[in-house]
C-alpha cells in the first residue's frame, strides 16, 4: 500500500527506507549540505570511521538516491519550512519584546518619580516603536486598498 506523502521531505512512495534514511542524514546538514558531506556523516555517526580517509569515495547509490528521490529540491522544501516557521515565531517574540517595552516605559511614565529630562526623548521612542507595531511591519497592508493581500502568520497580531 502506497503511503500519503504530505511534504516534499517526507518519504516518498515506493522509495526504500534504506534510501530516506540517507536523505534525513543529507537533510540534517543544512544548507551547506552535499552528497559527499552526508555519507561522511554516516561514515562517521554509524560506521565509526575514525581511520579511514578525510573524503572517502561517496559510493554510487547514495548519488543515485540523490537524484532519484531528488534530494535537492527536497532539502530546498525542508529549508524554507524550517525557515518560515522560525519567521513566524519569531514575529510574534518581536512584536511581544516591543509591546512589553512599550508597557513599562508606560508604566515608568505613571509613576510620579519617574520624569525625563525631556519630552521629546519619550515621544522620540514611542514614535520608533510604534512603526514596528503598524500593519505594513508585520506584513499586513493595514487598509482595504485594492490588490494581493500581505500572506501573514496566523498567530501573529490577534
Amino acid at each position: 500500500m502506497a503511503r500519503a506523502v504530505k511534504h516534499p521531505w517526507d518519504q516518498q512512495p515506493d522509495e526504500p527506507d534504506e534510501a530516506y534514511g540517507r536523505f534525513l542524514i543529507y537533510r540534517g546538514l543544512g544548507p551547506g549540505r552535499s552528497v559527499q558531506r552526508a555519507y561522511q556523516t554516516y561514515l562517521n555517526t554509524f560506521r565509526n570511521a575514525g581511520g579511514r580517509p578525510k573524503t572517502p569515495q561517496v559510493p554510487g547509490h547514495w548519488s543515485d538516491d540523490s537524484a532519484r528521490w531528488r534530494w535537492v529540491d527536497r532539502a530546498h522544501a525542508w529549508d524554507v519550512h524550517v525557515l518560515r516557521e522560525f519567521g513566524e515565531r519569531l514575529a510574534v517574540r518581536f512584536v511581544g519584546a516591543l509591546d512589553a517595552v512599550a508597557g513599562k516605559v508606560v508604566e515608568a511614565l505613571a509613576r510620579s518619580s519617574c520624569r525625563p529630562k525631556q519630552w521629546k526623548e519619550v515621544l522620540d521612542a514611542l514614535d520608533i516603536i510604534s512603526k514596528y507595531l503598524k500593519p505594513d511591519a508585520l506584513g499586513q497592508s493595514g487598509d482595504d486598498t485594492p490588490g494581493e493581500p500581505a500572506e501573514q502568520p496566523a498567530a501573529v497580531v490577534r
